[in-house]
């Protein structure tokens, strides 16, 4: 399914972004890596996302205020429990 990143954008700010995403250099980089030194059990992950990560009883993303204006964007901070469970 292909995502249109730029439907709630007015026309001339999606050609804006869309002009300056083109000017990217697209080069194929190595992934930095460094490999565990300890039993994943024993470390502490940290889950960085830009999509909308929620627990069912969190209050839902105002998906209408988005709509209005596409530069406003909800950052936030969430602590996920330890033992809470993907639903699915």
């Amino acid at each position: 399914m292909a995502i249109d990143s730029y439907r709630f954008l007015d026309f001339a700010t999606r050609q804006i972004i869309k002009a300056w995403v083109n000017r990217e250099v697209h080069e194929r980089r190595p992934i930095p890596w460094t490999p565990m030194t300890r039993p994943l059990a024993e470390c502490t992950v940290a889950l960085i996302a830009t999509a909308g990560v929620a627990r069912r009883d969190d209050v839902p993303f105002d998906q209408e205020r988005e709509r209005q204006n596409p530069w406003w964007g909800l950052v936030s901070r969430e602590v996920v429990e330890k033992g809470v469970r993907a639903r699915g």
